[in-house]
Protein backbone atom coordinates (compact mmCIF):
# COMPACT_ATOMS: atom_id res chain seq x y z
CA UNK A 1 0.00 0.00 0.00
CA UNK A 2 1.37 3.57 -0.90
CA UNK A 3 2.10 5.85 2.08
CA UNK A 4 0.23 8.94 1.27
CA UNK A 5 -1.60 11.37 2.96
CA UNK A 6 -5.18 9.32 2.24
CA UNK A 7 -3.84 6.49 2.81
CA UNK A 8 -2.27 7.80 6.29
CA UNK A 9 -5.39 9.15 7.41
CA UNK A 10 -7.72 5.82 6.82
CA UNK A 11 -5.24 3.53 9.11
CA UNK A 12 -5.10 5.93 11.99
CA UNK A 13 -9.27 6.09 11.66
CA UNK A 14 -9.32 2.24 11.30
CA UNK A 15 -6.68 1.61 14.14
CA UNK A 16 -8.69 3.81 16.79
CA UNK A 17 -12.20 2.73 15.74
CA UNK A 18 -10.63 -1.11 16.01
CA UNK A 19 -9.11 -0.50 19.33
CA UNK A 20 -12.22 1.22 20.95
CA UNK A 21 -14.47 -2.22 19.29
CA UNK A 22 -12.12 -4.22 21.75
CA UNK A 23 -11.91 -4.00 25.61
CA UNK A 24 -8.84 -2.40 25.70
CA UNK A 25 -9.67 1.09 26.16
CA UNK A 26 -12.11 -0.23 28.95
CA UNK A 27 -9.35 -2.54 30.69
CA UNK A 28 -6.87 0.27 30.93
CA UNK A 29 -9.83 2.93 32.38
CA UNK A 30 -10.30 -0.01 35.16
CA UNK A 31 -6.56 -0.32 35.84
CA UNK A 32 -6.16 3.18 35.94
CA UNK A 33 -8.85 3.77 38.22
CA UNK A 34 -7.67 1.33 40.80
CA UNK A 35 -4.16 2.83 40.24
CA UNK A 36 -4.91 6.05 41.37
CA UNK A 37 -6.57 4.65 44.17
CA UNK A 38 -3.02 3.38 45.42
CA UNK A 39 -2.09 7.47 45.40
CA UNK A 40 -0.44 8.00 49.11
CA UNK A 41 -2.20 11.44 49.18
CA UNK A 42 -5.74 9.65 48.28
CA UNK A 43 -7.58 9.24 52.30
CA UNK A 44 -8.55 5.73 52.64
CA UNK A 45 -11.58 4.67 54.93
CA UNK A 46 -10.45 2.38 57.59
CA UNK A 47 -11.93 -0.96 58.24
CA UNK A 48 -14.49 -0.31 61.43
CA UNK A 49 -17.58 0.29 62.96
CA UNK A 50 -19.79 2.58 61.10
CA UNK A 51 -21.82 5.34 63.06
CA UNK A 52 -23.46 8.53 62.98
CA UNK A 53 -23.37 11.77 64.82
CA UNK A 54 -25.92 14.63 64.58
CA UNK A 55 -24.69 18.51 64.38
CA UNK A 56 -25.57 21.51 62.78
CA UNK A 57 -24.02 22.32 59.94
CA UNK A 58 -21.97 26.05 59.84
CA UNK A 59 -20.83 26.65 56.27
CA UNK A 60 -23.04 29.92 55.83
CA UNK A 61 -25.91 31.45 58.09
CA UNK A 62 -28.38 28.78 57.66
CA UNK A 63 -27.85 26.59 60.31
CA UNK A 64 -29.12 23.18 58.52
CA UNK A 65 -29.11 19.90 60.78
CA UNK A 66 -26.55 17.70 59.07
CA UNK A 67 -25.92 13.56 60.16
CA UNK A 68 -22.40 12.93 59.53
CA UNK A 69 -21.40 9.00 58.67
CA UNK A 70 -18.31 7.80 60.14
CA UNK A 71 -15.71 4.91 60.00
CA UNK A 72 -14.41 5.09 63.63
CA UNK A 73 -13.16 8.29 63.77
CA UNK A 74 -13.26 9.30 60.12
CA UNK A 75 -16.18 11.18 58.44
CA UNK A 76 -16.68 9.78 55.11
CA UNK A 77 -19.92 10.92 54.03
CA UNK A 78 -22.67 14.07 54.87
CA UNK A 79 -26.53 14.08 54.98
CA UNK A 80 -29.11 16.21 55.89
CA UNK A 81 -31.39 15.18 59.27
CA UNK A 82 -34.67 14.21 59.02
CA UNK A 83 -35.42 14.87 62.38
CA UNK A 84 -34.22 18.82 62.29
CA UNK A 85 -37.13 21.80 61.44
CA UNK A 86 -34.63 23.54 59.77
CA UNK A 87 -33.88 21.48 57.12
CA UNK A 88 -36.29 18.35 57.00
CA UNK A 89 -33.51 16.10 55.26
CA UNK A 90 -32.55 18.68 52.45
CA UNK A 91 -29.07 20.01 52.12
CA UNK A 92 -27.30 22.23 49.85
CA UNK A 93 -24.57 21.43 47.68
CA UNK A 94 -22.09 23.16 50.21
CA UNK A 95 -22.84 21.48 53.34
CA UNK A 96 -22.95 17.91 51.34
CA UNK A 97 -19.42 18.73 50.12
CA UNK A 98 -18.21 19.88 53.46
CA UNK A 99 -15.53 16.89 53.98
CA UNK A 100 -13.61 18.57 50.94
CA UNK A 101 -13.44 21.67 53.55
CA UNK A 102 -12.74 19.30 56.14
CA UNK A 103 -9.86 17.40 54.10
CA UNK A 104 -8.31 19.76 51.62
CA UNK A 105 -5.63 21.16 53.71
CA UNK A 106 -4.75 23.64 50.66
CA UNK A 107 -7.82 25.53 51.18
CA UNK A 108 -7.99 26.47 54.66
CA UNK A 109 -5.64 26.83 57.88
CA UNK A 110 -5.25 24.14 59.78
CA UNK A 111 -3.41 25.79 62.64
CA UNK A 112 -3.13 29.71 64.48
CA UNK A 113 -0.89 31.77 62.06
CA UNK A 114 1.60 34.16 63.90
CA UNK A 115 3.07 36.95 61.62
CA UNK A 116 6.86 36.98 60.84
CA UNK A 117 7.01 39.70 58.71
CA UNK A 118 6.84 43.12 58.29
CA UNK A 119 3.31 44.55 58.48
CA UNK A 120 1.43 43.53 55.16
CA UNK A 121 4.32 41.54 54.10
CA UNK A 122 2.23 38.42 53.98
CA UNK A 123 4.08 36.20 56.00
CA UNK A 124 3.12 34.00 58.63
CA UNK A 125 3.84 30.67 60.41
CA UNK A 126 1.79 28.15 61.91
CA UNK A 127 1.92 27.87 65.60
CA UNK A 128 0.01 25.52 68.03
CA UNK A 129 -3.11 26.11 69.77
CA UNK A 130 -0.64 26.65 73.06
CA UNK A 131 1.42 29.02 71.81
CA UNK A 132 -1.41 30.92 70.60
CA UNK A 133 -3.00 31.24 73.88
CA UNK A 134 0.07 32.21 75.72
CA UNK A 135 0.67 34.77 72.83
CA UNK A 136 -2.60 36.30 73.64
CA UNK A 137 -3.08 36.32 77.25
CA UNK A 138 0.40 37.55 77.28
CA UNK A 139 -0.02 40.50 75.22
CA UNK A 140 -3.69 40.92 76.58
CA UNK A 141 -2.39 40.76 80.30
CA UNK A 142 0.46 43.72 79.44
CA UNK A 143 -2.49 45.77 78.17
CA UNK A 144 -4.02 45.70 81.24
CA UNK A 145 -1.10 46.53 83.53
CA UNK A 146 -0.54 49.27 81.10
CA UNK A 147 -3.98 50.50 82.29
CA UNK A 148 -4.84 50.14 78.65
CA UNK A 149 -7.23 47.79 77.76
CA UNK A 150 -9.04 50.01 75.12
CA UNK A 151 -6.19 49.17 72.58
CA UNK A 152 -7.65 45.41 72.10
CA UNK A 153 -10.14 45.19 69.04
CA UNK A 154 -12.35 41.76 68.23
CA UNK A 155 -13.75 41.32 65.03
CA UNK A 156 -16.18 38.86 65.24
CA UNK A 157 -17.90 37.09 62.07
CA UNK A 158 -20.26 34.56 63.87
CA UNK A 159 -23.77 34.84 64.02
CA UNK A 160 -24.70 38.10 65.89
CA UNK A 161 -27.47 35.41 68.11
CA UNK A 162 -24.58 32.74 68.73
CA UNK A 163 -23.07 31.59 71.99
CA UNK A 164 -19.67 32.31 70.54
CA UNK A 165 -20.32 36.15 69.56
CA UNK A 166 -21.68 36.61 73.45
CA UNK A 167 -18.55 34.94 74.65
CA UNK A 168 -16.43 37.06 72.61
CA UNK A 169 -18.76 40.47 73.66
CA UNK A 170 -18.40 39.28 77.30
CA UNK A 171 -15.11 38.81 77.18
CA UNK A 172 -13.88 42.19 75.45
CA UNK A 173 -16.47 43.19 78.63
CA UNK A 174 -14.16 41.41 81.05
CA UNK A 175 -11.25 42.76 79.70
CA UNK A 176 -12.34 46.39 79.30
CA UNK A 177 -12.24 47.37 75.39
CA UNK A 178 -15.13 48.62 74.05
CA UNK A 179 -14.13 47.93 70.56
CA UNK A 180 -15.83 44.69 69.97
CA UNK A 181 -16.90 44.74 65.96
CA UNK A 182 -18.82 42.96 63.88
CA UNK A 183 -19.22 41.92 59.97
CA UNK A 184 -22.17 43.67 58.35
CA UNK A 185 -24.64 40.85 57.71
CA UNK A 186 -28.28 40.78 56.43
CA UNK A 187 -28.96 39.76 60.19
CA UNK A 188 -28.27 43.23 60.98
CA UNK A 189 -30.51 44.70 58.33
CA UNK A 190 -33.61 42.26 59.58
CA UNK A 191 -33.05 43.52 63.32
CA UNK A 192 -33.05 46.83 62.49
CA UNK A 193 -36.22 46.06 60.63
CA UNK A 194 -37.93 44.09 63.67
CA UNK A 195 -36.82 46.77 65.91
CA UNK A 196 -38.34 50.02 64.02
CA UNK A 197 -40.92 47.75 62.81
CA UNK A 198 -42.48 45.83 65.28
CA UNK A 199 -41.19 46.63 68.53
CA UNK A 200 -39.16 43.62 68.92
CA UNK A 201 -35.06 42.03 68.93
CA UNK A 202 -36.27 38.44 68.01
CA UNK A 203 -35.47 36.95 64.70
CA UNK A 204 -37.71 36.99 61.59
CA UNK A 205 -38.17 33.86 59.75
CA UNK A 206 -41.02 32.81 56.56
CA UNK A 207 -43.43 30.21 56.55
CA UNK A 208 -42.42 29.39 52.67
CA UNK A 209 -44.39 25.86 52.84
CA UNK A 210 -47.43 27.32 53.23
CA UNK A 211 -47.59 30.33 50.99
CA UNK A 212 -49.03 30.79 47.85
CA UNK A 213 -47.58 33.55 46.09
CA UNK A 214 -43.80 34.24 46.46
CA UNK A 215 -42.71 37.78 45.59
CA UNK A 216 -38.83 37.38 46.09
CA UNK A 217 -37.26 40.87 45.41
CA UNK A 218 -33.52 39.27 44.26
CA UNK A 219 -33.68 36.36 46.63
CA UNK A 220 -31.26 33.33 45.46
CA UNK A 221 -34.18 31.05 46.29
CA UNK A 222 -31.83 28.13 44.64
CA UNK A 223 -28.37 29.78 45.28
CA UNK A 224 -28.00 29.48 48.68
CA UNK A 225 -30.69 31.93 50.34
CA UNK A 226 -31.43 31.65 53.99
CA UNK A 227 -31.44 28.29 55.32
CA UNK A 228 -30.53 26.57 51.69
CA UNK A 229 -31.53 23.03 52.68
CA UNK A 230 -35.27 24.12 53.63
CA UNK A 231 -35.30 26.51 50.97
CA UNK A 232 -34.78 24.48 48.49
CA UNK A 233 -36.70 21.80 50.20
CA UNK A 234 -39.79 24.08 49.68
CA UNK A 235 -39.09 25.15 46.20
CA UNK A 236 -39.82 21.05 45.50
CA UNK A 237 -42.54 21.58 47.38
CA UNK A 238 -44.12 24.48 45.80
CA UNK A 239 -43.24 22.10 42.31
CA UNK A 240 -44.54 19.43 43.87
CA UNK A 241 -47.70 19.29 41.45
CA UNK A 242 -47.63 21.00 38.33
CA UNK A 243 -50.77 20.68 37.28
CA UNK A 244 -52.36 22.56 39.86
CA UNK A 245 -49.75 25.42 40.41
CA UNK A 246 -50.49 25.78 43.77
CA UNK A 247 -47.79 28.32 44.54
CA UNK A 248 -46.38 31.35 42.22
CA UNK A 249 -43.21 32.46 42.57
CA UNK A 250 -42.35 35.97 40.63
CA UNK A 251 -38.89 37.10 40.83
CA UNK A 252 -38.05 40.90 41.12
CA UNK A 253 -34.15 41.70 40.23
CA UNK A 254 -32.15 43.41 37.48
CA UNK A 255 -29.99 39.68 37.47
CA UNK A 256 -30.88 37.11 35.13
CA UNK A 257 -29.78 34.83 38.06
CA UNK A 258 -31.02 30.60 38.52
CA UNK A 259 -34.07 31.27 40.33
CA UNK A 260 -35.16 34.54 38.12
CA UNK A 261 -35.12 31.76 35.31
CA UNK A 262 -36.74 29.01 37.39
CA UNK A 263 -39.38 31.43 38.50
CA UNK A 264 -43.06 31.88 36.92
CA UNK A 265 -42.64 35.38 36.53
CA UNK A 266 -39.45 37.75 36.34
CA UNK A 267 -39.32 41.37 36.48
CA UNK A 268 -35.90 42.64 35.70
CA UNK A 269 -36.46 46.68 37.20
CA UNK A 270 -33.08 48.85 37.13
CA UNK A 271 -30.98 48.27 39.80
CA UNK A 272 -31.32 50.09 43.22
CA UNK A 273 -34.93 50.62 42.53
CA UNK A 274 -36.51 47.88 44.44
CA UNK A 275 -37.82 50.32 47.18
CA UNK A 276 -39.70 52.49 44.63
CA UNK A 277 -41.20 49.39 43.13
CA UNK A 278 -42.06 47.92 46.80
CA UNK A 279 -44.26 51.48 47.71
CA UNK A 280 -45.42 51.57 43.88
CA UNK A 281 -47.05 47.98 44.53
CA UNK A 282 -48.57 49.34 48.09
CA UNK A 283 -49.98 52.60 46.23
CA UNK A 284 -51.77 50.06 43.86
CA UNK A 285 -52.70 48.00 46.59
CA UNK A 286 -54.35 50.77 48.93
CA UNK A 287 -55.99 52.61 45.73
CA UNK A 288 -57.58 49.81 45.30
CA UNK A 289 -59.08 48.96 48.68
CA UNK A 290 -57.37 45.21 48.43
CA UNK A 291 -56.07 45.73 51.89
CA UNK A 292 -56.14 43.95 54.80
CA UNK A 293 -58.41 46.81 56.97
CA UNK A 294 -58.88 45.06 60.12
CA UNK A 295 -55.10 43.95 60.50
CA UNK A 296 -53.84 47.73 59.60
CA UNK A 297 -56.53 49.31 61.99
CA UNK A 298 -55.99 46.79 64.81
CA UNK A 299 -51.78 46.43 64.71
CA UNK A 300 -50.21 49.07 62.84
CA UNK A 301 -49.74 53.00 63.80
CA UNK A 302 -48.83 55.74 61.72
CA UNK A 303 -50.85 54.43 58.27
CA UNK A 304 -53.23 57.94 58.02
CA UNK A 305 -52.02 61.54 59.17
CA UNK A 306 -51.46 61.35 62.92
CA UNK A 307 -50.49 64.39 65.06
CA UNK A 308 -47.53 64.09 67.94
CA UNK A 309 -47.98 65.29 70.99
CA UNK A 310 -46.08 68.63 70.00
CA UNK A 311 -48.82 69.34 67.78
CA UNK A 312 -46.85 68.98 64.71
CA UNK A 313 -48.69 66.86 61.46
CA UNK A 314 -47.20 63.98 60.40
CA UNK A 315 -47.61 62.35 56.73
CA UNK A 316 -48.81 58.81 57.11
CA UNK A 317 -47.85 55.85 55.09
CA UNK A 318 -51.06 55.91 52.89
CA UNK A 319 -50.87 59.27 51.67
CA UNK A 320 -46.87 58.81 50.96
CA UNK A 321 -47.15 56.37 48.65
CA UNK A 322 -50.66 57.93 46.84
CA UNK A 323 -49.03 61.07 46.42
CA UNK A 324 -45.64 60.15 45.13
CA UNK A 325 -45.56 56.45 44.36
CA UNK A 326 -48.17 56.34 41.34
CA UNK A 327 -47.38 53.29 38.90
CA UNK A 328 -46.65 55.49 36.00
CA UNK A 329 -43.85 57.45 38.53
CA UNK A 330 -42.45 54.31 39.87
CA UNK A 331 -42.23 53.16 35.68
CA UNK A 332 -40.02 55.90 34.91
CA UNK A 333 -38.12 55.19 38.33
CA UNK A 334 -37.69 51.24 37.81
CA UNK A 335 -37.97 50.72 34.07
CA UNK A 336 -41.05 48.51 34.32
CA UNK A 337 -44.44 48.69 32.24
CA UNK A 338 -46.64 50.41 34.61
CA UNK A 339 -49.36 47.58 33.74
CA UNK A 340 -46.94 44.91 35.30
CA UNK A 341 -46.91 46.79 38.26
CA UNK A 342 -50.18 46.81 38.41
CA UNK A 343 -51.47 43.27 38.03
CA UNK A 344 -48.44 42.11 40.28
CA UNK A 345 -50.25 44.08 43.16
CA UNK A 346 -53.71 42.60 42.47
CA UNK A 347 -51.88 39.42 41.81
CA UNK A 348 -50.30 39.95 45.39
CA UNK A 349 -53.52 41.08 47.15
CA UNK A 350 -55.32 38.10 45.71
CA UNK A 351 -53.66 35.44 47.07
CA UNK A 352 -54.78 33.58 50.13
CA UNK A 353 -51.45 33.73 51.73
CA UNK A 354 -48.91 36.15 49.81
CA UNK A 355 -45.68 37.09 51.46
CA UNK A 356 -42.57 39.20 50.12
CA UNK A 357 -39.10 38.53 50.52
CA UNK A 358 -36.11 40.74 51.01
CA UNK A 359 -31.94 40.24 51.15
CA UNK A 360 -30.69 39.56 48.04
CA UNK A 361 -28.70 36.65 46.75
CA UNK A 362 -27.74 34.79 49.61
CA UNK A 363 -29.05 36.96 51.89
CA UNK A 364 -26.23 36.65 53.81
CA UNK A 365 -24.69 40.48 53.20
CA UNK A 366 -26.40 44.02 54.63
CA UNK A 367 -28.91 45.52 52.43
CA UNK A 368 -31.10 48.57 51.96
CA UNK A 369 -32.91 49.57 55.08
CA UNK A 370 -35.69 51.37 53.01
CA UNK A 371 -35.79 48.80 51.02
CA UNK A 372 -36.42 46.09 53.37
CA UNK A 373 -38.85 48.33 55.52
CA UNK A 374 -40.71 48.69 52.04
CA UNK A 375 -41.14 44.70 51.09
CA UNK A 376 -41.68 44.54 54.64
CA UNK A 377 -44.83 46.95 54.43
CA UNK A 378 -46.31 44.33 51.86
CA UNK A 379 -46.32 41.85 54.30
CA UNK A 380 -48.24 44.23 56.57
CA UNK A 381 -50.47 45.47 54.22
CA UNK A 382 -52.27 41.57 53.54
CA UNK A 383 -51.77 41.14 57.40
CA UNK A 384 -49.83 38.39 56.46
CA UNK A 385 -47.74 38.70 59.62
CA UNK A 386 -47.68 35.83 62.53
CA UNK A 387 -49.84 33.81 60.42
CA UNK A 388 -49.99 30.64 58.20
CA UNK A 389 -48.02 31.25 55.11
CA UNK A 390 -46.48 34.48 56.10
CA UNK A 391 -43.71 36.42 58.24
CA UNK A 392 -43.07 35.17 61.76
CA UNK A 393 -41.64 37.51 63.94
CA UNK A 394 -41.16 36.16 67.99
CA UNK A 395 -39.84 37.32 70.93
CA UNK A 396 -36.13 36.03 71.89
CA UNK A 397 -36.06 32.50 73.73
CA UNK A 398 -36.22 32.62 77.12
CA UNK A 399 -32.93 31.86 77.62
CA UNK A 400 -31.08 32.01 81.52
CA UNK A 401 -28.71 34.80 81.01
CA UNK A 402 -24.71 35.04 81.47
CA UNK A 403 -23.04 35.47 84.94
CA UNK A 404 -22.34 38.84 85.44
CA UNK A 405 -18.78 40.17 84.62
CA UNK A 406 -16.63 40.67 87.13
CA UNK A 407 -15.44 44.62 86.97
CA UNK A 408 -12.74 46.32 88.80
CA UNK A 409 -11.47 49.67 88.25
CA UNK A 410 -9.20 48.62 84.88
CA UNK A 411 -12.08 47.60 82.52
CA UNK A 412 -14.11 49.80 84.20
CA UNK A 413 -11.93 52.99 82.87
CA UNK A 414 -11.59 50.87 79.62
CA UNK A 415 -15.02 50.85 78.78
CA UNK A 416 -15.94 54.10 79.44
CA UNK A 417 -13.56 55.31 76.36
CA UNK A 418 -15.09 55.48 72.77
CA UNK A 419 -15.06 52.90 70.30
CA UNK A 420 -12.22 53.11 67.62
CA UNK A 421 -14.96 53.77 64.87
CA UNK A 422 -16.55 56.53 67.17
CA UNK A 423 -20.03 54.04 67.04
CA UNK A 424 -20.57 54.60 70.77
Amino acid sequence: MELNRRNFIKLIVGGVAGIHATPLPWKLTDDIAIWTQNWPWVPVPPVGEFFHETSVCTLCPGGCGIEVRKVDARAVKIEGRTDYPVNPGGLCPLGAGGLQLLYNENIRYTSPMKRVGPRGSGKFQNISWNEALQELSGRIAALRDKRHPDALAAINGHLSRSSMSLLIQRFLKAVGSPNYFSIPTGEETYSMVNRLMMGSHGPMSYDLENADFILSFGCGLIEGWGAPGRVINAWGLWRENPLKKKTQVVQVESRASNTASKADRWLAPFPGTETALALGLAHVIIKEGSYDKGFVNQYTFGFEDWTSDDGKRHMGFRTLVLQKYAPETVSKITGLNANDIVALAKAFAKAKAPIALCGKGKGDLNGSLLEFMAIQSLNALVGNINMPGGVLVHDPLPLSPWPEVAFDNINVDGLSKPRLDMAG
